[in-house]
């Protein structure tokens, strides 16, 4: 383990400098205190560098995010769900938003697998009859130019994303061998 490793190095140089002796593996209280003070006061230091590195980060990441999520706009809040949580998977640089395929437009593509994943809101996609038509046609002209379709209810979105999101690995999984190779 990493961390018992570093107090362990840390802790023989404070004896060294601290000249503390031990005697048949033994120390003294007064020295044990010094130990005990010497080790939370380590700890306090570590937490403090940790903190200012994941402040850091936090803020490298927030800009990073902010300019891919500008160029991948989404139309709905399951849409925004589901980029967000693709981009955190690292398939950021395969996906594409709002993506136009011929004359249609699908929520999400990944043209390196020919794969389009739709987020269908219940209210949108299901319970209006013209829309599920328009949807069913699409589906159909995609089909014909090579592309497999991929239906996630909002509903699974907010449910279970992380069950979505393999699905959506699942169908891309043999394209990114290819590109990483």
């Amino acid at each position: 383990m990493i961390l018992p490793e570093y107090l362990d190095t840390e802790v023989k140089k404070f004896y060294e400098f601290s000249k503390i002796s031990i005697i048949s593996d033994r120390i003294s209280e007064k020295d044990k205190q010094l130990i005990g003070e010497f080790i939370k006061n380590r700890f306090k230091k570590l937490r403090q560098v940790n903190r200012e590195l994941e402040i850091k980060n936090k803020v490298k990441i927030r800009t990073t995010l902010s300019e891919i999520i500008k160029t991948l706009r989404v139309d709905s809040p399951i849409e925004e769900i589901l980029r967000d949580a693709l981009i955190v998977e690292g398939l950021g640089k395969h996906l594409r938003t709002q993506y136009e395929i011929g004359s249609k437009r699908v929520d999400f593509a990944f043209p390196i697998a020919k794969l389009v994943v739709e987020a269908d809101g219940k209210e949108y996609h299901r319970e209006n009859q013209m829309q599920l038509e328009r949807d069913m046609q699409r589906d159909k002209y995609l089909a014909r130019k090579g592309w497999i379709i991929l239906h996630i209810e909002g509903l699974a979105i907010r449910r279970n994303l992380g069950l979505c999101i393999e699905k959506i690995k699942e169908q891309l999984k043999p394209f990114l061998k290819v590109t990483t190779q």
